[in-house]
């Protein structure tokens, strides 16, 4: 048996063995923690209880935070095995060695009663209190919430357990008293209301958290909400939809934070960690986000987790477009999985099948293609190899977050340890742009280009998009997917439903990076005729272009405001000149006689025209004689003949045909952006990671997890 030695990295009750690998300690085994409450000064109390329909002896110690019993009947092991056994399935223990449970696994406790039709809420007889906790199924990463009924007929002893256990479960740290919560009724199979009023608020009820819950109407309302919301009156905030509805709370929850600390949100800054913990509860088509943090897509874990107060940090990334910040994302895809996105939106009316019909059409021959494009990347400094050939679990040594150690040294050193080929192996379509310059560039034909800053665990991809992305490494998984054959991209595909390394081919590469520029660009056999194009405003205003350069270094070369008061002085002194030749005028017109009172007005006539161009108010206020406007000479009307009038229909018809033609042939070449399943018209993107900037309710992937196969159906169907 190998020696077991505790570790810093694990703060929550993981343990390495000597080979690294990571070992969970359940809440029983990991003893007493910091947030946990101090009774020491509290008596136990016991009392008989029926559980299970036997009589147990049921003592409740708040010193040591824990609920124990002992069967009154010496013979009643059979009895007690059948009763509790479906209890403990979290600490993998039969009922025979189970003689008690922990105050911090329960999130709640109720009284039960029985009530006639007619009675309200809290009346009805006594039967006993429920004592609301959890067990884990099958899998290590569902949770299932559980009832303990302890049965007493006194209504006073009930009630004084209750009060005795609400008061040490009130008191525990880092649980969500009050959330807020964003509900999108039309998610999945637009239930979402059905299942708030069902499920999720009961459950909230019975851990006496409030909800202020808010129905998602339209697209702005999430951002709406959270501009005029007083974050202070709430310790977490919820998303009840899919991707594209925790995304869109977690864009409004980040830029609403970067507001309340002051930070301008462009290229370059440096965002504040957002300390406001982020609840997504899946119930949509797709739960990436969720399954990635959670481990599961099951909602009743990901509620137990919101109530227990279980937080993950994690990376986000930013995206900007033309120099100007777009979005927050997690992860972000371009080819064929905005072409999915695409089609899915199409064929909305098929419910829940739309997503394996837009499958099937994108993998058809006429729609599955590469795309000509440019990546730009910046290689994570402490991880030099493509790909860190260890999973992310719980307790992860490479997403170990502590702001007083620096990251990059523990990530360097995980490396050397778990991966000793790091610097071995490099990728023949790799360019190095300069030596300085810490950006390489990529160029080619991609089937499918994706950034990822989560694994994207979903039911399709048990194990991930990218089994081997970490929660909160500081780093984002660059995958490109190169032009292949469609045999072989379906093998790539399918390769996501197992166990097998789907990156295990000789046409894809993965990058760890930092930063990421993405630039679209048409092959160079297209060509199209522009009938926008004029080349004689191309060189007007290249031309303009010039001369502005030029008067701004003649600009430069001498002093502004010496310049600007000499020319002002100069434009001052000829509109005195003008003025003084306008008063002489007027006044030598006045003392001539009759003859020559018409060059007189010709005079008058000018100076008023002159005054008019200069004050342009005066000139829309003041009415202007037309005797006294210069005469505007207009040409001879052309009226085109019928031969000219239907060549200009023709090529009115011509233009527009080939406009069509133009957009048709650009939307083949060019895809989509796929960011969160949310579609993105932009195409020339750049990304950007932020190590540990939030925090969503989960705690990651259990170790004990097994690697689940599963076989998409719409991929048999395609050949």
């Amino acid at each position: 048996m190998s020696n077991v030695k505790q570790t810093h990295f694990d703060p929550i009750g993981v343990t390495y063995d000597e080979d690294g690998n990571p070992r969970v300690n359940y809440r029983s085994e990991a003893g007493t923690s910091s947030h946990l409450p101090s009774f020491d000064d509290e008596e136990d109390i016991t009392n008989i209880f029926d559980i299970a329909g036997e009589g147990y002896d049921v003592t409740l110690s708040l010193a040591q935070g824990r609920i124990s019993w002992r069967s009154m009947n010496p013979n009643g092991g059979k009895k007690k095995s059948k009763g509790l056994s479906s209890l403990f399935k979290s600490n993998k223990t039969s009922a025979k060695d189970t003689d008690g449970l922990d105050l911090e696994d329960a999130y709640g406790v109720k009284i039960r009663r029985r009530r006639r039709a007619e009675q309200s809420e809290g009346e009805g007889y006594c039967l006993g209190f429920g004592l609301f906790t959890y067990e884990m199924k099958e899998s290590a990463n569902v949770l299932k919430d559980k009832i303990l009924f302890f049965e007493h007929p006194s209504e006073d002893i009930c009630i004084r357990w209750v009060k005795q256990i609400s008061s040490y479960l009130s008191a525990i740290k880092g649980r969500p008293k009050t959330i807020k919560l964003f509900l999108q009724e039309h998610a999945g199979h637009k239930n979402g209301r059905s299942f708030y009023r069902h499920t999720i608020l009961p459950m909230f009820k019975n851990a006496d958290v409030s909800v202020d819950m808010t129905e998602v109407q339209h697209n702005e309302l999430i951002k709406q909400e959270m501009i005029h919301m007083n974050l202070e009156d709430f310790d977490c905030i919820v998303a009840c939809g899919g991707d594209g509805t925790a995304n869109k709370v977690a864009d409004a929850l980040l830029n609403r934070w970067q507001k309340d600390n002051d930070i301008d949100v462009k290229p370059g800054f440096s965002p504040a960690r957002c300390n406001m913990p982020l609840g997504i509860i899946p119930i949509g088509l797709t739960n990436h986000i969720a399954g990635s943090v959670v481990g599961t897509v099951e909602p009743i874990s990901a509620i137990l987790h919101i109530i227990y107060g279980h937080k993950q940090h994690v990376d986000v990334c930013s995206v900007y477009s033309e120099d100007k910040f777009l979005r927050w994302a997690f992860n972000s895809q371009y080819g064929f999985a905005g072409n999915v996105l695409s089609f899915r939106s199409r064929y909305s009316s098929l419910g829940a099948k739309k997503l394996d019909v837009a499958f099937i059409k994108a993998l058809t021959k006429a729609k599955l293609r590469s795309y000509h494009c440019d990546v730009e990347y910046i290689p994570a400094t402490a991880v030099n190899t493509p790909l860190l050939n260890t999973p992310c679990r719980i307790g992860c040594r490479v997403c170990w977050h502590e702001d007083s150690v620096d990251q990059d040294s523990v990530t360097q050193d995980l490396v050397e340890e778990l991966d000793p080929l790091a610097n071995s192996g490099s990728s023949n379509s790799l360019i190095e742009i300069e030596h300085d310059s810490p950006w390489k560039t990529v160029k080619g034909s991609f089937m499918n280009v994706a950034v990822l800053t989560l694994p994207g665990r979903s039911e399709f991809a048990p194990n991930g998009l990218s089994k081997f992305t970490h929660l909160c490494d500081g780093n984002m998984d660059l995958v490109l997917v190169k032009d292949t054959d469609r045999k072989e991209f379906l093998r790539f595909l399918r390769r996501h439903g197992n166990a097998k390394n789907q990156f295990d081919f000789p046409f894809v590469e993965v990058h760890r990076v930092k930063e990421v520029r993405f630039r679209p660009r048409l092959p160079t056999s297209w060509k199209h005729r522009d009938h926008t194009f004029s080349e004689i405003d191309y060189e007007m205003s290249r031309l303009k272009s010039r001369k502005s350069s030029k008067s701004a270094e003649v600009l430069n070369d001498f002093d502004l405001d010496d310049a600007f008061m000499s020319r002002r002085a100069s434009r001052s002194d000829f509109r005195r000149a003008d003025s003084v030749k306008a008063l002489n005028g007027r006044s030598d017109s006045e003392d001539s006689d009759e003859d020559s009172d018409d060059s007189s007005n010709d005079l008058d006539g000018d100076n008023d025209d002159r005054q008019r161009r200069r004050n342009p108010k005066r000139r829309q206020s003041e009415p202007v004689n037309p005797l006294h406007q210069k005469p505007r000479y207009v040409g001879p009307q052309y009226r085109q003949t019928f031969m000219e009038q239907e060549r200009a229909k023709r090529q009115k018809a011509q233009r527009k045909k080939e406009e069509k033609a133009k957009k048709k042939e650009e939307s083949r070449l060019n895809s989509f952006w796929n960011i969160d399943n949310e579609l993105c018209q932009q195409r020339e993107l750049d990304f950007k990671v932020h190590h540990g900037l939030m925090q969503i309710c989960g705690e990651g992937v259990s170790p004990d997890c097994d690697n689940v196969e599963v076989t998409m159906t719409c991929l048999q169907l395609v050949k």
